[in-house]
């Protein structure tokens, strides 16, 4: 079924906008698969919880139609507001889609009050990273988990980023495996490429990209080079920061802390490192990773869920342990062996060529769309229907 009528309308994370994209370095990023969807598709609604600032989107952004906050109502409020406009959205061909499982919900109940089908999308188990955050048997893991349970199995299609994530919908919620397709994070190949740009003469340099909080073990990674003959460059910042900067201090670590850096410029820092280390404790589909096998540099990442489905040790990258000897270990087994180097850096750069380029999850994410408007729009006769409504329901026993 073509798609030139059918209108996209994404809901972001909750709390989240695209000036928070903007300020992260990551708005082109987060963009560039809708930008590759857009002329397939009628239109495409980015919905986000940003204010007034947002406004200025709508100008440099008009590709996309944009839905924000500006009266600042909470969250709550903001809900109903976006559920009184469902009205055109029922007349049209509408797929209502989520970022994150946080604010699903929100998507979940617009699409229910439309009548229109629903993608529940989940970079990373929501569920899962609260209980390691706030501890197993707290109430934000157990809110996580019922919010998880609701959307997933009131979805008409769930999209994951890796096997293991579509796994545990079956196991723990009870999801239908039809009802899953696992579309990875993507890379922007041709932005993240080998370009000859060798690594920074003299010292050998290592480059982490991430968030500085517990889940990245960067304590752990500071200390794993404070006998290395390597410099450490750290792109991220977060709560640990200025703790992490006291103990490189003290420690006589030899460590640059870059801060944030735009996105269009993380292809620069990764090209000028020997090596990309992530020796997170658990990670979701990490984009990071992927960027730098990409740019053909060889990886080490921590042996966590999430890193273990994109690293084969000893094939295109190394895994490690958590505890600093381990990542100290791995580390210099790479800075030692430019043939293992070499050898893990080509191996990368094929894995993301043959799996996570932009092209291809693209055409992953046109083909559901088109079974979901195929499901939805028409009837086998053909016939468009207005409303997914029109076609027969059995009646739920019991």
């Amino acid at each position: 079924m073509e798609l030139s009528s059918v209108h996209l309308t994404l809901l972001f994370t909750r709390g989240v906008s695209l000036t928070q994209w903007e300020e992260g370095g990551m708005l082109e990023r987060e963009l560039a698969l809708y930008r590759a969807l857009r002329p397939n598709l009628g239109r495409i609604t980015l919905i986000t919880h940003g204010h007034g600032e947002d406004a200025r989107f709508k100008r440099l952004l008009p590709e996309f139609d944009i839905v924000y906050n500006r009266w600042r109502l909470p969250t709550w409020r903001y809900a109903q507001f976006l559920n009184g406009l469902w009205r055109p959205w029922r007349r049209g061909k509408t797929i209502f889609k989520s970022n994150q499982t946080n604010g699903a919900d929100i998507a979940l109940t617009l699409a229910k009050s439309a009548r229109k089908p629903f993608i529940a999308r989940a970079g990373y188990a929501y569920a899962d990273f609260a209980k390691r955050k706030q501890g197993f048997h707290t109430l934000p893991a157990a809110r996580a988990a019922i919010l998880e349970h609701r959307v997933f199995n009131g979805a008409d299609r769930c999209v994951v980023t890796t096997r293991d994530m579509a796994d545990d919908l079956t196991t723990l919620y009870g999801v239908e495996p039809e009802k899953i397709r696992v579309i990875p994070n993507y890379v922007e190949c041709e932005r993240f490429a080998p370009d000859g740009d060798s690594p920074a003469p003299g010292t050998p340099r290592a480059l982490f990209v991430g968030r500085l909080d517990e889940q990245k073990n960067v304590r752990n990674l500071l200390l794993a080079f404070k006998n290395l003959n390597a410099e450490l460059h750290l792109i991220g910042d977060g709560p640990l920061r200025a703790e992490l900067e006291a103990l490189a201090q003290q420690e006589g670590i030899n460590a640059r802390f870059l801060g944030r850096v735009n996105h269009a410029e993380l292809p620069h820092h990764i090209l000028r490192a020997t090596l990309f280390i992530m020796p997170s404790h658990y990670e979701g589909h990490p984009k990071a990773l992927l960027e730098a096998m990409s740019c053909g540099r060889p990886v080490i990442g921590g042996n966590a869920p999430g890193i273990r489905g994109v690293i084969t040790s000893g094939e295109n990258g190394l895994l490690c342990g958590h505890e600093p000897s381990q990542i100290a270990e791995a580390t210099r087994s790479l800075l030692e062996s430019s043939a293992l180097r070499d050898k893990l850096a080509l191996s990368a750069r094929r894995y993301v060529m043959e799996n996570v380029t932009l092209k291809r999850v693209t055409e992953q994410e046109l083909t559901l769309l088109k079974e979901l408007a195929r499901r939805h729009f028409h009837n086998p006769a053909g016939h468009a229907l207005s409303d997914p409504a029109a076609t027969p329901r059995k009646r739920a026993s019991g």
